[in-house]
């Protein structure tokens, strides 16, 4: 299961749940925050706003780099055997996923379907 996003040409994306929440977990961490409104749509300009600010953010970033953040922003260090403390890990493919995401972005608003 996971996070569909469509647009109105009828193009579609996709996240993981996990990827999705770790997304939205950065953008928050850096100071972004979507409307409550519409949690499940992005209006052009809300895309818009959203994509310049991932893009102010992520531009020159590693994965290494982001996976060192999402792991900063999500895991909880604990003693327990129940809970990891494994780091977050991101590819250059999951990097190279966001800025696509990026590009789709850029074309205009997007429903969220979860």
């Amino acid at each position: 299961m996971g996070v569909d996003l469509t647009n109105a040409a009828g193009e579609e994306f996709y996240f993981s749940n996990f990827s999705w929440r770790c997304l939205m977990a950065f953008a928050e961490s850096k100071g972004w925050s979507h409307s409550i409104e519409d949690a499940d749509r992005f209006s052009t300009s809300e895309a818009n706003v959203f994509t310049d600010f991932l893009e102010e953010h992520l531009i020159g970033m590693s994965a290494e780099h982001l996976s060192a953040e999402f792991t900063r922003i999500l895991v909880e260090p604990s003693d327990s055997r129940m809970f990891s403390n494994e780091p977050i890990k991101v590819s250059d493919a999951g990097l190279d996923h966001l800025r696509k995401f990026i590009e789709f972005a850029r074309r205009g608003a997007f429903d969220i379907l979860y």
